[in-house]
């Protein structure tokens, strides 16, 4: 009896360890839209976050059955201008196990390797900021305009976290969707 408690107790460890706190699908639109328009029709899946930046939300190019869990619907286009960016802020990452941002990412041309799209953490509302790191995109003939999942290193537990991503490249475009809090796991 005492073992298969235990192995029950350390199956929900496992899951506990992998689970997906909470994530951001971006919605649906019909039209290409800046992020102050999706917020204020709270077009947003977690109303109780606030967003910004100057990224736009499209619907083409959907990350729809790309990677296990696309949620297809809008994502967010970051154009080929250095300091084009998204911010999602009043993260509570204090229960959560080892946090870690997950997301779906898109990137073009063919020899981007997403290094011109910085993830960034700050814990005292945007005054500073602190690089996230995430795995290298593929690079090489065939490997624009596909949809890869990544999930970055661990973020701090707290109870107010903002995170951005910031375009800082001149000739690549990136696409995000599916935005998640979690435990840190493998890959998606």
């Amino acid at each position: 009896m005492k073992k298969i408690i235990l192995t029950a107790a350390f199956a929900l460890t496992i899951l506990t360890l992998s689970a997906q706190v909470s994530v951001e699908t971006l919605g649906t639109v019909t039209a290409n839209t800046t992020i102050a328009a999706h917020q204020a029709a709270k077009g947003f899946a977690n109303k109780q976050l606030s967003f910004s930046g100057s990224g736009e939300l499209q619907q083409q190019g959907s990350s729809e059955g790309k990677y296990t869990n696309a949620s297809g619907g809008a994502n967010l286009r970051f154009a080929n201008v250095p300091e084009t960016d998204f911010v999602i802020s009043g993260i509570n990452t204090i229960e959560i196990m080892m946090p870690v941002i997950g997301f779906g990412i898109l990137k073009g041309p063919d020899s981007a390797n997403g290094s011109e799209l910085v993830v960034e953490y700050s814990t005292d509302g945007g005054s500073k900021w602190a690089a996230i790191k995430y795995p290298a995109l593929p690079t090489g003939a065939g490997t624009g305009l596909v949809w890869n999942y990544r999930e970055t290193a661990p973020i701090p537990k707290v109870a107010n976290l903002t995170v951005r991503f910031r375009q800082t490249g001149k000739f690549v475009v990136f696409r995000i969707d599916d935005i998640a809090v979690k435990s840190l796991q493998g890959s998606n």
